[in-house]
């Protein structure tokens, strides 16, 4: 008896925190939807006629693909760059140790916590003098540099879960160090490579103020876009709601689509010595 009663507790706690976190979503659909009147209404309104004119507005008229195009490239790049140099990275830095790996790994630490606006500058000089500025290639190179650091740490938890006995059976069988990684580890730790994956896609594709200096007309992307919706008309707040709503469509369904690689992966990938 005692034990349903903690198990009642448990669930409704839980359901609380569904709930404080999904009524945000919902709110911001419900918006998205509502006309300005009925946005503002005091007491709010539950009960309205809906209209999908601002969804119409969002992708016909502003360009909104184009938007959610530059930001799903830039993002796919970024992961695809960054699993490749991380995992290779990370591998070493676990299965080949030496003095200098624990150092390497804490200066990436450091580089982590670094501000990012403190690199602004740099980055709009470098970008304009080389060429680039405006150009999805500067900020796949940039998003590629700045989560190399949260690759690298997170990934080196799912080797440290790799029995150190299947490393030495490739090395015995004359596997080379990237062939060990290719042929040996990758496949035990896909999971924990997809579960980065979508964390490395979710940071590059969320990135407001990198892509808010670097980026004009060609190649801005959704975070950007949808802050240039003043709140001077009322009816940029449905239109924000409605670019809000579309911006987390494709990352939940990725999400969804990953999500049995993901649960496995975050719960493969405790760290330990």
């Amino acid at each position: 008896m005692k034990k349903n009663i903690i198990n009642i507790i448990i669930y409704v706690v839980l359901l609380i925190i569904i709930i404080i976190y999904i009524f945000p979503i919902l709110w911001t659909f419900l918006v998205s939807i509502k006309t300005p009147a009925d946005a503002f209404s005091l007491p709010p309104k539950f009960i309205f006629k809906p209209t999908f004119q601002y969804y119409y507005d969002l992708w016909i008229k502003l360009d909104f693909f184009n938007y959610l195009k530059n930001s799903l490239i830039i993002s796919f790049f970024t992961v695809i760059i960054s699993i490749g140099i991380s995992g290779i990275a990370s591998f070493a830095l676990t299965f080949y140790k030496k003095r200098i790996s624990g150092t390497i790994l804490i200066i990436v630490l450091f580089l982590r916590m670094f501000p990012r606006f403190a690199l602004l500058i740099p980055f709009f000089v470098m970008s304009v003098r080389f060429g680039l500025f405006d150009t999805r290639t500067i900020i796949v190179l940039i998003m590629v540099a700045l989560n190399q650091p949260f690759a690298i740490w997170m990934m080196r938890g799912f080797f440290l879960d790799v029995p150190m006995d299947l490393i030495d059976a490739a090395r015995i069988d004359g596997c080379n160090m990237f062939g060990t990684y290719a042929r040996v580890v990758t496949p035990v730790i896909l999971p924990g490579l997809i579960a980065t994956g979508i964390f490395t896609f979710l940071f590059a594709y969320n990135e407001f103020l990198i892509p808010l200096v670097l980026t004009s007309v060609n190649t801005k992307t959704l975070p950007v876009a949808i802050a240039e919706y003043s709140a001077e008309d009322l009816g940029y707040w449905s239109l924000a709601a409605a670019g809000a709503i579309s911006i987390a469509a494709p990352a939940i369904i990725i999400i969804a689509f990953f999500q049995k690689y993901l649960v496995k992966g975050l719960m493969s990938g405790s760290l330990k010595e």
